[in-house]
């Protein structure tokens, strides 16, 4: 490039504005430097940090509740748990669609897949991979938590598959419906799954933290590749149906 026209792009009309962005992102590139550098450096003490308030939280959580809590949240982790309120939603969804089957297809093979990529990576990469113990099996805290049924789990626990499932199907359900009501429900449905390995002994809360922020980034990541093809009506209106479906489901777990 002559250097007339460089100096024209660095020093006058538009030029302040590259310049002044040139400045800024070299500011910014040694900011994150140096903060990449800083975390790098403290790296052993921060997971330390991190797991130790794990385990505090953990014992805070997990406690010995009654033969009645033992059984609800036994049941309530139990994966069937999901069907009722998912096959009400996907039924409400179609509904609304008003014979756009393609999009339904499309829209049932985008949510299936989710749940089937935030499983597998959880229990066939994350979990060997960190090979992280779950509380059940670690010793420096499994002998001061409450289990069911003798209930342990598998050797590892990082991240939790329920809370990548689970919440990788609320993340659609989410965008599917826009009524506060209905997406509390959803909310309090994935919250309610997650506390239940809390409950259980078999997840730290990090566990679940964790594994709910792959559900939701793998829901992202599908739902942008499916944006091009996937044109489906959002459910506006409240759907009494869902809420009395849950609640009817948390009435069955208590009562039988």
């Amino acid at each position: 490039m002559p250097m007339k026209y460089l100096n024209y792009y660095l020093y006058d009309g538009n030029g302040r504005d590259l310049l002044l962005r040139f400045l800024l992102l070299v500011i910014c590139s040694i900011t994150l430097t140096w903060l990449v550098i800083s975390v790098a450096s403290q790296w052993g003490n921060i997971i330390y940090s991190l797991n130790t308030a794990d385990h505090h939280l953990m014992a805070m959580l997990n406690f010995t509740g009654s033969a009645a809590t033992d059984k609800f949240w036994y049941d309530y982790s139990c994966t069937a748990v999901w069907i009722p309120l998912t096959a009400t939603a996907i039924l409400m969804v179609a509904r609304t669609q008003r014979g756009n089957v393609r999009g339904t297809c499309i829209l049932l093979l985008a949510i299936g897949l989710t749940v089937a990529l935030t499983d597998q990576i959880s229990s066939s990469i994350c979990k060997p991979f960190f090979a992280r113990l779950r509380p059940s099996h670690d010793p420096s805290i499994c002998y001061m938590l409450h289990y069911v049924n003798n209930y342990r789990g598998g050797n590892y626990g990082f991240v939790s598959s329920h809370a990548a499932n689970v919440t990788g199907l609320v993340t659609w359900l989410f965008w599917l419906f826009s009524h506060r009501i209905m997406r509390l429900v959803f909310l309090l449905f994935a919250i309610m799954t997650c506390y239940s390995r809390i409950y259980l002994g078999v997840h730290f809360p990090g566990d679940v933290i964790m594994g709910c922020l792959l559900g939701v980034f793998i829901a992202w990541t599908v739902g942008k590749c499916f944006k091009r093809i996937l044109h489906v009506r959002s459910v506006q209106g409240l759907c009494p149906l869902i809420p009395i479906v849950f609640i009817l489901t948390m009435v069955c777990f208590i009562i039988f």
